[in-house]
């Protein structure tokens, strides 16, 4: 993606939520205005920049929607979300495999 186009996106969605934060009420700006949710925003503009294989997006993801999930969903997150992390990781590896075979 273009930086450009990127930034662009970016301002526009600045504004717009500046214009409408006065009529959100405050209970919801820990849900969206906080570090977790800013790892993923960078982490998503790795991976549109560099492509889906961009390992650093992915992994700033990863621990931004890990970290969001600990502080914000009422569940004990290490027995439901450590064991989901591990499969998707573990289908990522396998699915690299089954990519660098066929090359």
């Amino acid at each position: 993606m273009n930086n450009k186009l990127f930034f662009g996106i970016a301002l526009i969605i600045a504004g717009l939520s500046s214009l409408i934060i006065p009529f959100l009420p405050q209970s919801l700006f820990k849900y969206i205005f906080n570090w977790q949710v800013m790892m993923i925003i960078v982490g998503i503009y790795l991976i549109l920049k560099k492509g889906v294989n961009n390992v650093a997006g992915i992994w700033i993801i990863s621990i931004g929607v890990y970290f969001y999930i600990k502080e914000f969903l009422p569940f004990e997150y290490n027995r439901i979300v450590l064991p989901i992390l591990l499969i998707i990781i573990g289908v990522g590896f396998i699915a690299l495999y089954f990519k660098d075979k066929n090359k």
